[in-house]
């Protein structure tokens, strides 16, 4: 803990010397959009970003400082860095007007710098995922792999309205698993949405109460489909529940921390809804890596991973400090991932204080390979 108070202070040192020498720390206004639909946030969150390069440690530290009691986070406009300025395009020649077609109106994103896809690809890409609703899935799944991870980035940018959720989680089923961790992310987000149209209706132990109207935002006169959709308490429910096996599917230090940060308020005091701790405890072995139809907690031959030493070094310091939560649940299903994690290494008992753990921890990590 000392040893990580201390990296914490240097980085929030470098940042103080850097922005005095002119090289002021800033982050990036789509970045910190990004973070403010994560709310709440947490260090445990923020680390997911410098894990995943994207953020610099400097940047975390930043963030840290913004981030209230509550999860919400404030940064000053200075911080926040300005918008590159954009040359006007030419006007563009007067062309006669084509004839309306009846697409579907999605806006996907552009493609991340970098991803590598060509213009062409990136076209074709496009009219794939404006074709996937109400198209043959199979066929357009098998281009979309294809094309993986820069379609992460298309795909997350279309179909954003919530009317759109089911074919949103029906082209993220197509791209998401082992083989495509960075499709967590993108994930993430549309669970956020979902929870958002589920939340009045979230009844503890009440599967069928209605449900909820939801209209398109957004309306085009090219827009076939309807404008408005129903969704029954069920629906919105096995959503959410579908959304986080995705998830699982996407193994890795981002996914392990978003999942455990989900349990941790799922399992939490008071009744909540969507509780299965079998289905739970499941999913937080795959998502370390794990082989959730052979885990067994007793039997450490079971306790293998695919991931890296170091994304499982990175998935249990998350996950160690449930291990000394009240909640049981929450103990189970921390329990499990770190048996992944760590396999056969001889640690302490399950249920020893929360010091001899982290003892025993910083002593022994490096023995995980």
């Amino acid at each position: 803990m000392f040893r990580h108070a201390l990296i914490i202070t240097v980085l929030a040192l470098t940042t103080a010397f850097n922005t005095c020498a002119g090289e002021k720390v800033t982050i990036d206004p789509a970045k910190a959009a990004q973070l403010k639909r994560l709310e709440p946030l947490n260090a445990a969150k923020i680390d997911v970003f410098v894990d995943a390069g994207q953020l610099t440690p400097a940047q975390a530290v930043l963030v840290k400082q913004y981030v209230n009691a509550q999860g919400a986070l404030n940064l000053p406009p200075d911080a926040i860095a300005p918008e590159p300025a954009r040359q006007p395009a030419p006007e563009p020649a007067r062309q006669p007007a084509p004839e309306p077609t009846r697409q579907p109106a999605v806006e996907p994103a552009e493609p991340a710098a970098g991803s590598g896809l060509s213009a062409a690809d990136r076209d074709n890409l496009i009219k794939l995922i404006r074709q996937f609703r109400g198209s043959d899935h199979p066929p357009i799944g098998r281009e979309l792999r294809k094309c993986r991870p820069a379609v992460n980035e298309l795909i997350a940018g279309a179909y954003k309205d919530p009317v759109d959720l089911p074919t949103k989680i029906q082209l993220w089923t197509e791209v998401a698993g082992a083989a495509n961790p960075g499709a967590a992310f993108g994930l993430f987000e549309t669970h956020r949405v979902a929870y958002e149209v589920a939340r009045p209706i979230l009844v503890p132990y009440a599967k069928d109460i209605g449900g909820a109207l939801v209209r398109r935002k957004k309306t085009t006169d090219s827009n076939p489909y309807p404008m408005e959709r129903y969704f029954t308490s069920r629906e919105l429910r096995d959503m959410i529940i579908d959304i986080e096996g995705l998830i699982a599917h996407c193994s890795g230090p981002a996914a392990a921390t978003f999942l455990m940060d989900v349990y941790a308020q799922r399992y939490g005091e008071g009744e909540a809804p969507m509780r299965d701790d079998g289905r739970d405890w499941r999913r937080i072995v795959e998502v370390c890596g794990g082989d959730p139809k052979h885990f067994d907690d007793d039997d450490p031959a079971t306790w293998s991973s695919r991931l890296s030493a170091a994304d499982r070094i990175g998935i249990a310091e998350k996950l160690l400090p449930y291990l000394h939560r009240e909640d049981g649940d929450r103990r189970k299903i921390a329990r499990n991932g770190l048996s992944v994690c760590i396999g056969d290494i001889k640690h302490p008992a399950w249920d020893a204080g929360q010091g001899k753990w982290e003892q025993w921890w910083e002593k022994h990590k490096g023995d995980v390979r």
